[in-house]
């Protein structure tokens, strides 16, 4: 106790709730963005999937030809392709600028191949430099980050002691199951502020 970081503890005490989503944020941050390089982990191996899906759904698309017909039509071809691709789920009016003309089939898987290995360069370049500042999230808004969502789920009720101001344990609608607010510890008297009036002394 007498080694322990009282600022942090008088953080805790006047906004419990804040510090701990703090803590949770900084937390994730270390595991994702630091020396362990999870958050690019995580991006490499999503893209993984995305670049296998894509060269099994050339493979299959070509495949469906007859193996000695070169010339293909590619909007047939693409059509072929986007049944086999899952993983993204193109829609063929992603391709609406390729036109109908006929293509040559193994010069274009090959093309193709030849793109994405230079997107693979370019997309493991763009992660690694990735951190936590400059990380961009999808959100629903401008505030409703993954790091506030998954907060918000964790946290449960909101309510606190009327008297030590500690937090109640329990989920957010443990009310309507019955189940009354109930404090993990309460805090020493005093620390919330509150005094009995009777007699003036801490509550």
């Amino acid at each position: 106790i007498i080694d322990g970081d009282w600022a942090e503890f008088k953080e805790y005490l006047q906004n419990q709730k804040l510090f701990c989503e703090e803590w949770q944020k900084k937390t994730i941050e270390t595991n994702y963005f630091g020396s362990t390089k999870e958050y690019n982990k995580h991006a490499k191996v999503n893209w993984g999937k995305i670049k296998s899906g894509i060269e099994y759904a050339i493979k299959e698309a070509s495949e469906k030809e007859p193996g000695d017909t070169k010339a293909v039509n590619i909007t047939e071809w693409l059509k072929s392709f986007i049944e086999e691709e899952s993983y993204v789920g193109f829609s063929l009016s992603s391709f609406s600028l390729m036109g109908s003309e006929t293509i040559d089939k193994d010069g274009l898987s090959a093309h193709i191949s030849q793109k994405l290995d230079i997107v693979d360069k370019e997309i493991e370049e763009y992660f690694r430099k990735v951190t936590a500042r400059t990380v961009k999230f999808k959100t629903d808004t401008n505030k409703q980050t993954p790091y506030r969502r998954a907060f918000e789920e964790i946290w449960g009720c909101e309510k606190i002691c009327p008297f030590c101001k500690e937090s109640c344990r329990l989920a957010k609608n443990h009310l309507a199951d019955g189940k009354k607010h109930s404090c993990l510890q309460h805090r020493p008297k005093g620390v919330g502020g509150t005094v009995l009036n009777q007699s003036n002394k801490l509550s």
